[in-house]
């Protein structure tokens, strides 16, 4: 049990308090009586709330001597009004360590924060179908292979990319639709739109119903390979002038690129690029 309260008067009829305020700190002020101790059914909290309200509102000399210098009352007010700031501190880093779990979990889905909001995109997932088209295309046929290293060279692009990609919509042309499933499912998780025809035909009756940004295109469908350079020939007498992406294995540019090709290769990685190429150009009005 605490002794009842008391004071001990210093030299210059100030005070010195042994309890919650050590040797180091006194408090002086004509005729200033504090506790030297304090009953037992008063809290911590409550105890030095009151002692430090005090303080503040002495006036004349009131002043607290601390490591031999002095705080002015003048002092301890900023120092309380410096009391918001550190709980705000205090309450985004509780807020962090409870939410620092799911927002790992969401960072890499996140490419970047617009004035419009959040695009959205899980680049694992991206990641995944870019790797699944590379290792289910015919990579004898296509030099140099596709390394590790031009994946990642598209990621990082498509980082910076997906804002313009977004909204996008292709018209792929391709008899073997098949082969191509991983990239049109990397495109959508991309948010554009991807039409899949087989044919020449089926391309015309969709560019007549629908608005498209681009047409991907093979070259060899049956029993004719000439089927995509001769598929440009009617685009063009048909006033139809979209750019035109040749995605086809046995593509050779040494034998002619017709002037409605955008862009024309056998290699996974190449199709992802010409389509950004594409795409900000026509989002940056150059197309």
């Amino acid at each position: 049990m605490l002794g009842s309260p008391g004071t001990r008067q210093t030299g210059r009829s100030g005070f010195h308090l042994n309890y919650l305020w050590p040797s180091w700190c006194n408090v002086d002020h004509p005729g200033a009586e504090y506790p030297r101790q304090r009953h037992s059914d008063v809290t911590d909290l409550d105890y030095s709330i009151r002692l430090l309200s005090r303080v503040l509102s002495l006036g004349g000399n009131g002043r607290c001597r601390v490591f031999g210098g002095l705080v002015s009352e003048a002092l301890w007010g900023k120092l309380i009004d410096m009391v918001p700031a550190v709980l705000w501190v205090v309450f985004a880093f509780v807020v962090y360590l409870g939410l620092r779990k799911p927002l790992r979990e969401a960072l890499p889905r996140m490419t970047r924060i617009g004035a419009l909001g959040v695009v959205e995109v899980e680049f694992t997932e991206v990641e995944r179908l870019l790797t699944k088209a590379v290792e289910s295309s015919s990579q004898e046929e296509t030099e140099p292979l596709v390394s590790r290293a031009d994946r990642q060279a598209v990621i990082r692009r498509l980082d910076h990319a997906a804002v313009y990609l977004k909204g996008g919509r292709i018209l792929w042309v391709d008899d073997l639709p098949g082969g191509n499933s991983y990239l049109t499912a990397l495109f959508r998780q991309l948010g554009m739109v991807v039409d899949e025809v087989t044919s020449t035909d089926e391309a015309l009756a969709h560019l007549n119903r629908n608005a498209y940004d681009l047409v991907i295109s093979d070259i060899h469908r049956e029993m004719d390979g000439q089927a995509g350079i001769k598929m440009l020939h009617t685009f063009r007498a048909r006033g139809i002038n979209l750019p035109v992406v040749i995605h086809a294995a046995r593509f050779d540019p040494t034998l002619g690129v017709d002037p409605m090709i955008f862009g024309g290769t056998n290699r996974v990685d190449d199709v992802v690029h010409y389509v950004i190429d594409v795409m900000e150009r026509v989002r940056l009005g150059d197309g």
